[in-house]
């Protein structure tokens, strides 16, 4: 695993123990990122600064992590022989595009830097694939939750922060009428749409061709869902 903590925490890999070989370092710089495919079959590519406000606050840093670290991670793929590398694309790369239920094959309309970079990834996957025969699958995840999500950053997802608001018995903030829609997944126990990106070995090892996958619940669901459903879990 290739990993800067930047937004991670060491603590999150204790349950691996010394399963996992660990490469502390930055996606920036192709010496890291050679040094840490060198051996690999498939590559789960994961890394990203995520967060579309984040982007919009400092878009240099986003395209540097996000298209150059992407960058990094192909070109050290292709020069150690990998077979595959999975990307973790973005819903956002969307944008403004009014059409859902979302698929594949409908029009992409970034409006932020940070999509803008995610669908900058799969352009480079693409020509990966056509120049150098390397095979790729990205994947658009939406609003992707599970264990060890950090509730306390300013970035955090809608789900851990819903959670947290509950067991403190605070009230949830949902911005317009909460039939917003959208598609969470979880990313330990994931229903039928969600399991290529929950189970990423599966994916690289039986997807039948590279390619795009949009990895979401597959249903629409406004925020005030989630809400409702943990509020009942957690009474």
């Amino acid at each position: 695993m290739l990993d800067n903590f930047a937004t991670g925490r060491r603590s999150n890999t204790d349950a691996i123990g010394d399963e996992l070989e660990l490469v502390e370092g930055d996606i920036q710089s192709y010496e890291r990122a050679h040094k840490a495919v060198r051996g690999c079959e498939v590559i789960f590519h994961q890394a990203a600064l995520p967060s579309v406000p984040r982007s919009i606050q400092d878009p240099l840093t986003s395209n540097a992590t996000n298209v150059i670290g992407t960058l990094n991670i192909l070109l050290a793929a292709r020069d150690e022989d990998v077979r595959r590398v999975v990307f973790a694309s973005s819903s956002s790369v969307y944008g403004a595009n009014p059409t859902l239920p979302t698929h594949e094959d409908m029009a992409t309309l970034p409006i932020s830097p940070y999509s803008t970079a995610k669908l900058a990834g799969e352009g480079y996957c693409r020509s990966f694939g056509i120049g150098y025969g390397l095979e790729t699958v990205a994947l658009r995840y939406f609003n992707v939750f599970g264990a060890r999500q950090d509730p306390t950053s300013q970035y955090a997802a809608a789900v851990p922060n819903f959670i947290t608001a509950l067991l403190d018995n605070r009230p949830i903030t949902i911005f317009g009428d909460g039939e917003q829609p959208a598609a969470p997944g979880r990313a330990d126990a994931a229903p039928a749409g969600q399991r290529p990106a929950a189970r990423p070995r599966r994916l690289a090892d039986r997807a039948p061709r590279p390619g795009l996958r949009r990895a979401g619940h597959g249903a629409r669901r406004g925020p005030h869902v989630p809400r409702g459903r943990l509020g009942v879990a957690l009474r």
